[in-house]
């Protein structure tokens, strides 16, 4: 009986998530790599790469882009969810285009 009270009293005090979803993060910085697949973007001396998918939005100015319109140079903030072991790109803001290409 008192363990029963005590998991009750446990359970009282852990947080509950009603919708499931992950917590996003974000990273703003120069994109050094892009393709179809994976962004890395990096500021100082952090680099950071992200997996880009069929959900992955991409936008500049609040208009809709696609992935293939991200190029290297650019300044960009990702929110994204996961760690270290692998970060998946929910958004792609482009917040400036390319300084490096003619």
């Amino acid at each position: 009986m008192r363990i029963a009270g005590f998991v009750l009293a446990l359970l009282a005090f852990i947080p509950l998530v009603s919708d499931g979803a992950e917590a996003s993060k974000s990273f703003s910085g120069r994109v050094i790599y892009c393709d179809n697949a994976a962004l890395e973007v990096k500021k100082g001396p952090k680099e950071m790469l992200f997996v880009i998918n069929e959900s992955t939005r991409v936008v500049s100015n609040k208009t809709d882009r696609t992935a293939s319109d991200l190029d290297l140079c650019q300044q960009v903030t990702v929110k994204y969810a996961g760690g270290k072991k692998g970060r998946v790109a929910l958004e792609v803001d482009i917040l400036r285009e390319s300084d490096c290409r003619p």
